[in-house]
């Protein structure tokens, strides 16, 4: 008799749980699908746009990330209250210019841009006001780093809105010295003068 008993209850336990299983496999198909949202369309980066004369020439360049050949952040071009430009948008002797500055003193120099968005820039003349230890760092960086260069141009839009102006488009340019430096920028409506 215990037997039987005993059988029964294996017999009653399978059960339950054959019931339980089903029951829950009902449940689960009954939850909703996971959704696998996607950024919406137009929100994603464009890479590798056409870089021209005039593109660079319409904006003004804020630096925005300085890094080393190591990808070590290079100090003197990364120091809040202390920003680098860059304005390509003018000519001198039928020759394209480049000016970067940290709002004191300017340096720059006649550049060219290939098809394939090699940036060569020679050797201008720089101005040379005292303007305290810092800001004298960014520009003595930059200009050795600018000045009779080479260097590999790529272009991003950012779908998102340009911060310094919303009807403008937002892109970062990005320029790999060839001696390995990666300089960040992005662009800004040019002022007024």
């Amino acid at each position: 008799m215990t037997h039987l008993i005993k059988k029964l209850q294996v017999t009653v336990l399978i059960i339950v749980f054959s019931v339980t299983a089903l029951l829950g496999c009902q449940i689960l198909n009954k939850a909703p699908a996971p959704t696998i949202t996607k950024a919406p369309k137009g929100t994603e980066p464009i890479a590798d746009l056409p870089i021209t004369y005039e593109l660079l020439g319409h904006y003004r360049w804020r630096l925005v990330s300085a890094t080393d050949s190591d990808n070590q952040t290079i100090t003197e071009l990364s120091r809040p209250g202390f920003p680098v430009v860059a304005n390509f948008g003018y000519r001198f002797n039928d020759e394209y210019h480049v000016g970067f500055s940290s709002d004191c003193n300017g340096v720059g120099g006649p550049y060219t841009l290939t098809p394939d968005h090699i940036l060569l820039i020679g050797s201008g003349p720089q101005t040379m006001m005292g303007c305290g230890p810092k800001r004298e760092a960014a520009e003595d960086k930059i200009r050795a780093l600018e000045q009779s260069s080479r260097s590999q141009l790529t272009l991003t839009q950012l779908a998102n809105s340009n911060i310094d102006n919303p009807s403008l488009p937002y892109y970062l340019l990005t320029q790999v010295m060839a001696t390995g430096e990666t300089l960040i920028w992005k662009n800004s409506a040019l002022i007024d003068k």
